[in-house]
């Protein structure tokens, strides 16, 4: 049975850094994510046989280059993006170059890790001995999964933190983080971790964490409900800044997390107009 080792970032995996997970057994080391912060990752190079990446996202890919050299794998998804600027471009299309700026100025990131082996969803595969199942958790990314290894599950960015879901891409979807929340909480483990929050979890305390998570979203739900009225049109843009979702936004940050914000409150508006609770018109969304 291999062992699993949650390895903190220097905030406790608080955003912009992560947790990496190490899971070692007698013969084999592997490393998943590596924005767990630079002196860790120096002191874990030598001691892994590879590295497994949840998805390519600049928090979970920061300090790879110290890794290079070792056996690398990302989701198929992920594959074809392989500069900052192909990544740009899909993450935030409308303001990819400020968007690069904010992965070189924050991250330090000069490219992604190449993909030299990729993974496919739902089919395992082994690093040696250890045993990997890839679930895709597609609310957060087209790319991002969850892992299932051995009896522990890492759940990655269903991170449960107190902020709750994040779902600021344009391939993000409200609808598919639910379903994945509702998917983890039926995946039978031992143990479960996230790549936001610094300790390990048994499964019966994953799953009342999970339903917390859940009413977060619940809870940005109905903040912008509460903002809407019968009578004055809004659009995403005049709710963005408004602490719905960031209570403020972070030094270097700010063109990036406005636009994160309108995006996460976009899809808001759209879930509420598909269960009846607003209108849409050329104008903007109002209540019905």
């Amino acid at each position: 049975m291999p062992r699993i080792i949650l390895i903190t970032g220097p905030r406790n995996g608080k955003f912009p850094e992560s947790n990496c997970l190490l899971v070692k057994d007698p013969k084999t080391s592997i490393l998943v994510d590596s924005g767990c912060g630079e002196e860790n990752v120096k002191r874990l190079r030598d001691k892994i046989d590879a590295i497994v990446y949840t998805h390519i996202h600049p928090d979970h890919i920061a300090y790879h280059h110290l890794l290079e050299g070792k056996p690398t794998y990302i989701p198929v998804q992920d594959q074809p993006y392989q500069t900052l600027e192909e990544l740009a471009k899909r993450y935030a299309p409308e303001i990819w170059k400020d968007w690069i700026k904010y992965a070189e100025n924050i991250f330090k990131l000069e490219q992604p890790p190449m993909p030299q082996r990729v993974y496919e969803s739902w089919q395992p595969f082994k690093i040696k001995n250890l045993e990997i199942t890839p679930i895709p958790a597609q609310g957060h990314t087209r790319g991002h999964h969850i892992l299932l290894i051995d009896n522990h599950l890492h759940l990655s960015d269903i991170d449960l933190t107190r902020f709750g879901p994040w779902y600021g891409h344009p391939e993000s979807s409200i609808q598919n983080f639910i379903n994945d929340i509702n998917l983890a909480k039926k995946i039978e483990a031992k143990t479960t971790s996230t790549s936001h929050i610094p300790n390990l979890h048994t499964k019966n305390e994953a799953n009342k964490q999970l339903e917390n998570y859940l009413k977060k979203l619940e809870e940005q739900i109905t903040k912008v409900l509460n903002h809407m009225t019968m009578t004055t049109p809004l659009k995403p843009a005049d709710l963005a800044g408004k602490g719905i979702i960031y209570k403020k936004y972070l030094p270097g940050m700010e063109t990036v997390m406005n636009y994160f914000e309108t995006q996460m409150i976009h899809k808001i508006l759209e879930h509420l107009v598909y269960h009846g609770h607003l209108q849409k018109t050329h104008e903007g969304y109002i209540k019905t």
